[in-house]
């Protein structure tokens, strides 16, 4: 995934900071307080029963006999306003105006997220966590994204 953040002054930079879901003010509002164009008009990202915004999801699918099949699917969907995460990147850079892109990388290391209790998530035993029912996997999850983040130049 790459993403483009126009018109950032130039300047000497030492860290980076973005939030994963949003705060709770916003996460009080409905896709209908929103124009149809706008990313919070999407009511697929939207838990109607727990009134707020799904802030992330990770899903996809295993190989649980390592023969190339990837048959097991998992499902993670972190919301609710306790799991909103900021995360702050510590890493000095300079934005030169003068350069037609100044690009800085961020990475997200699944290994580092995928763990709780110290110990990597087993896939096929949590295959899924998505509301108040698995607040435990769910907490694990987003106090690890601070670690699995990571900035580079």
């Amino acid at each position: 995934m790459q993403l483009s953040i126009p018109k950032v002054k130039t300047g000497d930079y030492t860290s980076l900071e973005f939030g994963i879901g949003l705060p709770a003010a916003v996460n009080a509002t409905k896709p209908a307080d929103y124009p149809s164009n706008h990313p919070l008009a999407d009511a697929g990202n939207y838990w109607a029963g727990w009134n707020g915004y799904i802030f992330s999801k990770m899903e996809g699918k295993v190989d649980s006999v390592a023969n190339g099949v990837f048959a097991s699917g998992f499902t993670f969907h972190t919301g609710l306003d306790p799991y909103y995460r900021v995360v702050k990147l510590k890493l000095p850079f300079e934005v030169d105006g003068l350069k037609a892109a100044n690009t800085v990388t961020v990475s997200l290391d699944l290994k580092k997220l995928f763990v709780l209790g110290g110990q990597p998530i087993d896939l096929f035993e949590i295959s899924q966590a998505h509301g108040p029912a698995n607040e435990a996997v769910i907490s694990g999850l987003v106090n690890n994204y601070q670690s699995a983040f990571s900035i580079q130049l």
